[in-house]
């Protein structure tokens, strides 16, 4: 999912730069982690973006990825694989009883 199907460093480098009055790139951050690129001051509200819901619900999908999977999926079983369980979703109702 994560820079596969979605573009979250997109969608991460709009919420930072509306929220902090930046103008960062994809280009800004070749190479290093996002945290890495912001000013320090920023950073610990950086790494709590994607902690919130909201985050996830507007993401755009990667150039291309809306037409590529499901030409994949008519040749090959897909499997997605994501790190989003670095960041669990938060539930009002207990799935423990």
């Amino acid at each position: 999912m994560d820079e596969t199907l979605a573009d979250t460093l997109a969608h991460h480098l709009d919420i930072y730069n509306r929220e902090f009055g930046e103008s960062l790139t994809k280009a800004d951050c070749r190479g290093r982690a996002l945290a890495d690129v912001v000013r320090a001051e920023h950073r610990e509200r950086v790494l709590d973006h994607p902690r919130a819901e909201e985050f996830w619900r507007d993401i755009r999908p990667m150039a291309g990825s809306r037409e590529v999977l499901p030409a994949l999926a008519r040749q090959y079983e897909v499997f997605i694989a994501s790190a989003a369980l670095e960041y669990p979703r938060r539930s009002s109702q207990s799935t423990n009883g």
